[in-house]
């Protein structure tokens, strides 16, 4: 075997992980609808709701009108919509509701996602090793350091909840999340769209299709059946002695035998 790495193909990569995906989002759901249980997201949304729906009532507007829409209202019914929400802005029960639902909706996202990167990407390749998830185990897939060593707990933390889990999934669902509830600005969709095209560059302009979360931790994608991987660095240190030792002896075997 070669001391180099030996790259995991490029299908067997994505096929681990649209597996790994699939299971992943399985956890995450799950883990969400629980907590959404949990903390009675669906009856907060509905009490929210319900007082939107009297102050619009009241005020005789639809608080589901668009900006192109509410530029074509007369004078007299965008001052009526304005005071609709003054008058929602101002209600006290409205307000706290809505901030507990900004707050409860990244919670929901966040911890599952959290829980189950710490399970799948986590725990799991500590106890498989060799940094293997479900999808790599059964796509013969391995992660390693560039030098063949193998990698450890720390580094697996870096790359699996710090690179994946963190920064490249909770950060932007939490920017989606924040759009979605009026908060968002031009500073955190230049953040959102930066995370996708520097992974996607990584990606296809590196030789062995490094992802974001494989530079922060210094690992690569390999090939288990035909990687060799070490233990440590004094056994990857030892073996290259010995190669070297078995090599100079080669050498100087026709010598010998010549004399």
């Amino acid at each position: 075997m070669k001391v180099d790495v030996q790259k995991g193909s490029i299908w067997k990569r994505i096929s681990a992980f649209l597996f790994d995906g699939i299971m992943l989002s399985i956890v995450i759901m799950g883990l969400a609808t629980l907590m959404s249980w949990i903390l009675k997201y669906d009856d907060r949304m509905a009490a929210f709701n319900e007082i939107k729906e009297s102050v619009a009532a009241q005020y005789g507007i639809s608080f589901d009108t668009s900006q192109e829409e509410y530029q074509e209202f007369d004078a007299e019914k965008k001052a009526r919509f304005d005071e609709a929400y003054e008058a929602l802005n101002a209600n006290r029960e409205a307000v706290k509701l809505y901030s507990q639902l900004n707050v409860f909706a990244i919670l929901i996202i966040s911890l599952p996602m959290f829980l189950a990167f710490l399970i799948l990407e986590f725990i799991i390749p500590l106890i498989f090793k060799d940094g293997r998830t479900l999808g790599k185990k059964i796509f013969g897939l391995c992660v390693i350091r560039p030098n063949c060593v193998k990698i450890s707990g720390p580094v697996l933390f870096i790359r699996s909840i710090i690179g994946k889990c963190v920064i490249e999934l909770q950060i932007p669902a939490t920017i989606v999340i924040m759009f979605l509830f009026g908060k968002g600005n031009i500073f955190l969709a230049i953040l959102f769209f930066a995370i996708l095209l520097v992974n996607l560059i990584l990606f296809f302009a590196t030789k062995k299709h490094t992802v974001l979360h494989d530079l922060l931790s210094v690992t690569v994608v390999a090939d288990y059946a035909s990687q060799r991987i070490f233990e440590t660095e004094d056994e990857l240190i030892e073996f290259k002695k010995k190669q070297h030792e078995e090599e100079v002896q080669r050498l100087r075997e026709p010598e010998y035998s010549h004399i």
